[in-house]
């Protein structure tokens, strides 16, 4: 799985993903079985650091030095606007599965969690855009990133889109997703957040998929603003090479990546985590809930600073 590439000031640099192993490899988690999952949000409202990375998982396959708050605003290819700073969704290709939740769902919550405007886009397919998926269906992720580059609005911050057909990439193999800040584009496939992708005809669990589905755009949209990899917290922006790596990121950010989304949003963070909490009530997601409302309350929503490297 890759979440998101994210291509820095400088051209040389590749796009940041979150990359997956080839599809046998990969197989549904404990949360497709219907085992409870313990989420990290279950340890308190507190930030807890990231450990040595087990085999197979994206730190080890792919060690990144991580980024500071110092380096982000250093390297970030392009600042947000008052006539640029919308945020764009749009789905690509066939009809999603029934469990994929639908884009205004998305929305709501990309909103709540950067603190930006966020507009659709109507839905096109493959054909429409000069593409054609093999069969099985799986695409270059950056022939569909080069197809849309076309379509950023004018007043778009950046534009990332959704589509149900598997993503390959030239340097890890399948991905979730892969985006470039410096082009403003990103594409994220919901095809392996499906039960269904690995058991022919089952049916998902729509709370699980919407789980995954909210990770994989917080992780993608942090890329497509300029953050990188976190490697330092437990947080969405660590890496990801499996389904479990991805069932297993929370789904907030650390305190050096909330800080550089303050930086690019200026929002309020007690304002930001009582949207979250709300959002998170409305869909059934406890523990995420109580961990934005108990964050929103604390002294310092945005927490105390250890050090940005392992």
């Amino acid at each position: 799985m890759v979440l998101a590439v994210l291509v820095m000031a400088c051209d040389q640099r590749a796009p940041r993903q979150l990359a997956l192993p080839a599809a046998p490899v990969d197989a549904p988690t404990a949360a497709d079985a219907g085992v409870t999952v313990v989420h990290i949000e279950d340890a308190g409202p507190g930030f807890q650091r990231l450990a040595p990375p087990e085999q197979g998982d994206w730190q080890a396959l792919h060690p990144e030095p991580g980024q500071t708050v110092a380096e982000f605003v250093r390297d970030r290819p392009h600042q947000l606007s008052r006539t640029r700073r919308t945020l764009y969704l749009m789905f690509v290709s066939g009809q999603p599965r029934d469990a994929t939740p639908k884009l205004t769902v998305l929305a709501s919550f990309v909103r709540a969690f950067f603190g930006l405007p966020v507009k659709l886009l109507p839905a096109t397919s493959l054909k429409a855009l000069g593409l054609r998926a093999p069969s099985p269906a799986r695409l270059a992720a950056k022939r569909l990133r080069r197809r849309l580059a076309a379509k950023i609005p004018v007043d778009a911050a950046a534009l990332l889109a959704l589509t149900d057909v598997d993503l390959t990439s030239d340097s890890v193999g399948s991905v979730f997703g892969e985006a470039s800040a410096r082009l403003r584009v990103g594409v994220a496939s919901v095809a392996r957040l499906h039960l269904g992708f690995y058991v022919y005809g089952a049916p998902s669990n729509k709370k699980v998929v919407l789980r995954r589905s909210l990770t994989l755009l917080a992780h993608e949209i942090g890329h497509l603003l300029g953050i990188e990899h976190c490697t330092a917290y437990r947080c969405v922006m660590n890496g990801v090479a499996s389904l479990r790596e991805l069932d297993n990121l929370p789904a907030h950010v650390c305190p050096h990546d909330l800080r550089k989304l303050v930086l690019t949003s200026e929002f309020d963070e007690r304002a930001r985590y009582r949207r979250l909490a709300a959002f998170y009530v409305q869909h059934g997601l406890n523990h995420e809930a109580i961990w934005a409302d108990a964050r929103g309350r604390v002294d310092d929503p945005t927490g105390p600073v250890g050090p940005a490297r392992p």
